[in-house]
């Protein structure tokens, strides 16, 4: 199954916000930026079904100048202040992006005036200065997002040894059994006509060929 959704890159080294619904039952993705760049995607460094976030690893070559979005260290934009939804490049028409106002806040949440696809879901939202103030998680008549805090939160629980990787798709690999050899069995056993086997003698019968896996 395909499955195409938003996320943003957070880290020169290929780190990248998304949503947990994108990704659930996943096992290879790639990203794909506006300027044409491909990355093969790592796996999986946290996710939370709850939040519905997840943070995942790009593979980026060290010579690769990737570009990517400051997360907002202060506090949320007070209401009123005009913000920026900046949808998917591969979302055609629905991916522009989209000056709104953020309507109301919580330390953990925005609700952002005006509608937005369903393809927005992931998107940055994003001030004048370029920096993520949030990650939307709703659309419709009215959007929502998670605020930068509610994000850092969840970042934060990111192990720093933690390595890349997607779920196992099974527990185990059973053992292959070996293939019998089919062994010719005669039934009923072939009535050969009286000197048959003498040599240069020759004759003709009647027999059932049949496998028999013991």
């Amino acid at each position: 199954m395909l499955r195409t959704e938003s996320g943003f890159f957070i880290s020169a080294d290929g780190r990248f916000v998304t949503t947990a619904h994108a990704i659930e039952g996943g096992v290879n993705a790639v990203a794909k930026t506006a300027d044409g760049g491909i990355y093969d995607v790592s796996g999986i460094l946290r996710a939370s079904k709850e939040l519905d976030l997840a943070v995942l690893q790009a593979e980026v070559k060290p010579t690769k100048l990737l570009r990517f979005l400051d997360l907002n260290k202060n506090d949320n934009p007070p209401v009123g202040v005009g913000v920026v939804v900046i949808g998917s490049a591969l979302a055609g028409n629905e991916g522009n992006a989209r000056q709104m106002t953020i309507a109301a806040q919580a330390s953990d949440r925005l609700e952002i005036t005006g509608a937005t696809p369903g393809s927005s879901v992931g998107s940055p939202v994003v001030t004048e200065n370029g920096e993520v103030v949030g990650v939307v998680t709703a659309t419709g008549e009215k959007t929502t997002a998670h605020s930068t805090a509610a994000l850092e939160s969840f970042l934060s629980r990111v192990p720093t040894d933690v390595r890349p990787r997607w779920p196992a798709t099974a527990e185990g690999t059973a053992t292959p059994k070996p293939t019998p050899k089919p062994r010719i069995v005669y039934a009923p056993a072939p009535a050969f006509p009286p000197g048959a086997s003498l040599p240069g003698a020759s004759g003709t019968g009647r027999f059932r060929l049949t496998f028999d896996p013991n």
